[in-house]
C-alpha cells in the first residue's frame, strides 16, 4: 500500500492544483484525500497527438455540479491512441486518487473505448500495456460504465487536451484560470470608475 500511495503521490505532485489550505501539517508528505461516498461522477476524456505536440484533457463531474478539468501537456512523443489512453488511464488515477467509487466514463475515441470493453482486438502491440492497466484501474471502482459519446459532446476534454498540446510550458506546471464573464469589460469599467465619469 506504502508504494502505491507514493506511486500516487508522485502523480498528484507532477500536477499540483491551488489550494485554498494547507493539506496537513501534521503528516509531512502525505496526501490528503477527500471523501467522497456514494457520489457518482463522470469523466470524460480525450488526448491530442500531432507532429510536435502531445496533451491530454480530463473532465471529472461529480453528480452535484462539482467539476475538475484537467490539462496536461506530454514531454514525450506517442501515437493519437496511445494519446488517448494516457488521458484514459491519468483520469482514472487522478479519480481513485480523490477516492471515486463509482465512475462513468464518456469518451470519443472510438477504439479506447471498444477495446476497454473487449469489443475491439488489440492490434496494436504498444498498446497492450495501456489495456491491461485500463483492466487493473477499472477493476478498482465499486461501480464503472464506459460508452462512446460524440466529438461533439466531448469540447470541454478536447479544448483541455489541444490546450495541454499547444502551450509552451517553462518548468514543471502552470496555472490557467478560464473565468466566465457576464459583462463587457465596458460596463464593469463603467461601473468602477462611476464616479470619476461623472
Amino acid at each position: 500500500m506504502a508504494v502505491k500511495s507514493q506511486a500516487i503521490a508522485d502523480l498528484l505532485a507532477q500536477f499540483p492544483g491551488s489550494e485554498e489550505c494547507s493539506l496537513s501539517e501534521e503528516i509531512p508528505g502525505e496526501v490528503a484525500v477527500m471523501e467522497l461516498p456514494g457520489k457518482k461522477w463522470t469523466m470524460r476524456f480525450d488526448g491530442s497527438a500531432t507532429a510536435t505536440s502531445y496533451g491530454l484533457g480530463i473532465v471529472l463531474s461529480s453528480e452535484d455540479g462539482d467539476t475538475l478539468p484537467l490539462s496536461f501537456k506530454l514531454g514525450f512523443s506517442c501515437s493519437n491512441n496511445a494519446a488517448e489512453y494516457e488521458a484514459y488511464l491519468t483520469g482514472l488515477t487522478i479519480a481513485l486518487v480523490i477516492g471515486v467509487k463509482h465512475m462513468r466514463v464518456l469518451g470519443d475515441s472510438n477504439l479506447v473505448v471498444s477495446q476497454v470493453k473487449g469489443d475491439f482486438a488489440l492490434r496494436e502491440q504498444s498498446l497492450v500495456a495501456y489495456r491491461t492497466w485500463a483492466q487493473r484501474l477499472e477493476q478498482e471502482f465499486q461501480t464503472f460504465n464506459i460508452e462512446y459519446t460524440q466529438r461533439s459532446e466531448n469540447r470541454f476534454a478536447d479544448a483541455l487536451a489541444t490546450l495541454g498540446s499547444q502551450m509552451s510550458i517553462k518548468g514543471k506546471n502552470t496555472l490557467i484560470t478560464v473565468s466566465r464573464q457576464e459583462h463587457s469589460i465596458i460596463e464593469v469599467l463603467r461601473r468602477m470608475f462611476s464616479k470619476e465619469l461623472k
